[in-house]
């Protein structure tokens, strides 16, 4: 009998053994926390990027880790400086072009641009200044999120008070949550920082939130902003929906009452007296479009 039994406990701890190399991980990130593959799926469904997801600390991961979320809507705007020749003289100007477009050909009055390596045809140079990624996820039947993702590419070299926002379409849904808000940078030296200390703003036709950009010499600059919107009680299904995700960059010192004097909605972020001429003038970017049942 003490065989049997002896030999059913080494049956027990090898399948035990088995369990817990079936338990590790799906994956660990640099801060060591461990996430199984749904929790890493619903990260990115809510429009994490694997970068993020690497570099995301317990807290965030805590309150998102189980959120069932499905990207149903991405636009990634290109933000452009373009400089070329007329008449013999350099010109410069700004264009909000999408990813179609910047890796295609890009229409503008009186030439025709065609990106290779980083150059356009006709002697034209395009300098990528940063990229705004504006995602929609449906949560569940009641929610949908929106956020918006800033990436600078060209570290600014003027840090103030920049701007990040979504706007909505205020006749169909109405923000419903928090402003949430990650501002990340990566210095020459090699180390990384972080900073959710911005100033949220919530308006019937959208969402936003300030940032001061950080001092010192960045080799990284990244942001995001994320809400919830929900349906007005009297909207029934809707078929379609669009989230303008805008960045205003302050290119002259601003004081944080800016605040007061900007608004964005399905036209952008716009900044009005006194301070509608510090900060850059580009078009509106195209918007990410969801097209469905809700």
């Amino acid at each position: 009998m003490k065989k049997i039994l002896y030999a059913l406990l080494l049956v027990a701890l090898a399948i035990t053994s088995v369990n817990a190399k079936n338990a590790q991980p799906y994956y660990t990130n640099n801060n060591g926390i461990e996430m199984s593959e749904e929790n890493y799926n619903n990260l990115k469904g809510l429009g994490f990027t694997d970068t993020q997801i690497a570099k995301m600390d317990n807290k965030t991961f805590a309150k998102k880790k189980d959120i069932n979320a499905t990207i149903v809507s991405q636009k990634v705007n290109h933000y452009v400086k373009v400089s070329y020749l007329q008449n013999g003289l350099q010109k410069e100007r700004y264009e909000v072009v999408t990813e179609n477009e910047y890796n295609g050909r890009l229409m503008n009055p009186g030439a025709s641009l065609q990106r290779v390596s980083g150059n356009y045809y006709n002697g034209m140079n395009a300098i990528d200044d940063l990229a705004v990624v504006t995602t929609i996820s449906n949560v569940d039947d009641d929610y949908m999120q929106y956020r918006v993702d800033v990436y600078n590419y060209a570290i600014p070299t003027k840090r103030s008070f920049d701007i990040y926002g979504v706007g909505i379409e205020s006749g169909k849904v109405h923000v419903a949550s928090a402003i949430e808000c990650l501002q990340s940078w990566d210095y020459s030296n090699g180390s990384s920082d972080s900073n959710d200390g911005c100033y949220p703003k919530s308006e019937s036709t959208g969402g936003s939130a300030m940032f001061e950009l950080p001092s010192g010499s960045l080799s990284s600059l990244e942001t995001y902003i994320s809400f919830w919107v929900a349906k007005h009680p009297n909207v029934g299904t809707v078929h379609g929906l669009e989230a303008i995700g805008d960045y205003a960059h302050a290119i002259n010192t601003v004081p944080s009452s800016v605040y007061n004097y900007y608004t964005v909605d399905v036209g952008g972020i716009g900044v009005y007296s006194p301070y509608a001429g510090s900060y850059d003038q580009y078009f509106t970017p195209s918007p990410a479009t969801f097209s469905g049942t809700w």
